[in-house]
């Protein structure tokens, strides 16, 4: 195959994203203030458009970035003498509701032009942030939001704010996310759920609206200990079934001494699912639930590199408003970032290589710094939403920002975080202190001297001599 012909394919798909985005930005000054108007308000032409506020908005939601500085970088390059305040005053005039349709314009393209997949296996989970949404001096609350992620095409669909009231709460937020049809643009959906999203009540109205899935069940569940007494609690659904795996792992914990002591663990799984097994072998429904990592790798991504974790802002009327903003704002320059990438791998795919170095090959997977792409992206940002964006901006970008890592294959890694009084951090402690006890009890071969849980948790550990 002619690499030249390639190159120009490359250029052609870079070409088709830029002119595609331009449409969908080139009009958005115009757009707002037809909808400001609609609802009775005129704007005056001054120095700065609304394109150039929603830049202002796109850039603000990099982790680093303050919104003094976007101003003051902005009156630089453009020899003006700006107030921040302007900027935030006509930010506040931009409802949510115009952020959520550019979204949708931008998952569309997406959908139309570059998902690969006919079917959708999907990750939900709630993740927890810190917002100011009551404005109590000197506190932040703590807010549930629901993530819901297609890890076949390795994008977001959606991350939703559920505010502090709906802490727990996370079976009832993905039931009204069903109910209120905003996965119906979706076809051939598996949800993948974690145990927290055991219950018969979900799995009923899953069965009812038509919905497969694979959700893992606590180990300790009646319905495994005996699933004839309890599967009448059940919408009686003919390939209902429950799969047992058990995985065994070896890991390296330190004892009272501090000493390095290896131990063998065997961990147990249990999920149910209602995709047939003719289709879904049992090999096949564990390939499924381990996938749901996924949506955890998201949500590490969206907190590296973006205002989530803490949102500080608040205003009297708006700050649900303004923290949906923001989010919309994430998600659209994630898509950008991962369509950027899907034409960059097309072309890969399509030229000759040398051949791999098999042992290379078979024990890596090659997968893109996602973080740099993204941080990436804050150089076009203004060529995109000016309308302007051109195929050697993309092109650009690719090549010095799109960058393949080798990551070794099969390697558990404990979920730590090294962020202090973060949730992973305070786990890690505790986590330590459990392997301690469990250590001692096994050298002194008395589990009895352990509490319910941990003696559990020993009985699926041994120690490696």
């Amino acid at each position: 195959m002619n690499n030249n012909n390639n190159y120009k394919t490359l250029l052609d798909e870079y070409n088709f994203l830029s002119n595609s985005l331009n449409d969908i930005f080139k009009t958005t000054n115009i757009d707002i203030k037809s909808l400001l108007l609609k609802d009775g308000i005129k704007t005056r032409n001054n120095k700065i458009s609304f394109s150039d506020v929603l830049l202002y908005k796109f850039l603000y939601t990099y982790k680093n970035s303050s919104k003094q500085f976007i101003v003051s970088k902005f009156n630089y390059d453009n020899d003006l003498s700006i107030d921040r305040t302007t900027y935030h005053k006509k930010d506040l005039m931009i409802n949510d509701t115009f952020y959520k349709s550019l979204f949708y314009k931008i998952r569309n393209l997406y959908n139309d032009n570059f998902k690969f997949d006919d079917y959708n296996l999907i990750g939900v989970d709630g993740t927890y942030n810190n917002t100011n949404v009551n404005n109590i001096k000197g506190n932040l609350e703590t807010s549930l939001n629901m993530g819901f992620y297609n890890i076949n095409e390795c994008v977001p669909i959606d991350i939703t704010f559920c505010n502090q009231e709906n802490k727990n709460k996370e079976i009832l937020q993905l039931k009204k996310y069903i109910s209120n049809d905003n996965l119906k643009h979706l076809n051939n959906i598996i949800l993948v759920l974690d145990r927290a999203y055991y219950s018969y009540e979900l799995i009923n109205f899953l069965d009812t609206h038509n919905f497969n899935y694979v959700i893992r069940i606590k180990n300790n569940c009646t319905l495994i200990k005996n699933y004839e007494l309890t599967k009448n609690k059940i919408t009686k659904h003919q390939n209902i079934r429950i799969i047992t795996y058990k995985d065994t792992i070896d890991i390296i914990k330190k004892d009272e001494n501090d000493k390095n002591i290896k131990l063998k663990q065997t961990i147990e799984c249990n999920v149910i699912t209602n995709l047939n097994k003719e289709n879904y072998n049992d090999l096949e429904i564990k390939k499924i639930y381990l996938s749901r990592w996924s949506i955890e790798v998201f949500f590490k991504l969206l907190k590296s590199n973006f205002k989530f974790s803490n949102l500080k802002e608040h205003n009297k009327t708006k700050t649900i408003n303004e923290y949906n903003k923001l989010y919309y704002s994430i998600l659209i320059i994630i898509y950008i970032s991962s369509m950027i990438e899907k034409i960059n791998d097309k072309y890969n795919k399509s030229i000759n290589k040398k051949e791999v170095n098999k042992k290379k090959k078979n024990n890596y997977n090659v997968k893109t710094n996602k973080n740099l792409l993204l941080n990436g992206i804050q150089l076009i940002l203004k060529n995109v939403i000016k309308g302007t964006l051109c195929k050697k901006d993309l092109l650009n970008i690719s090549k010095s920002f799109l960058l393949k890592v080798n990551v070794i294959k099969d390697v558990y890694n404990p979920r730590i975080s090294k962020t202090p009084h973060s949730k992973w951090y305070v786990q890690s402690y505790a986590e330590h202190y459990r392997y301690l006890a469990i250590i001692k009890a096994l050298k002194s071969k008395d589990l009895n001297s352990l509490n319910k849980n941990l003696k559990l948790l020993a009985l699926q550990i041994q120690i490696i001599k």
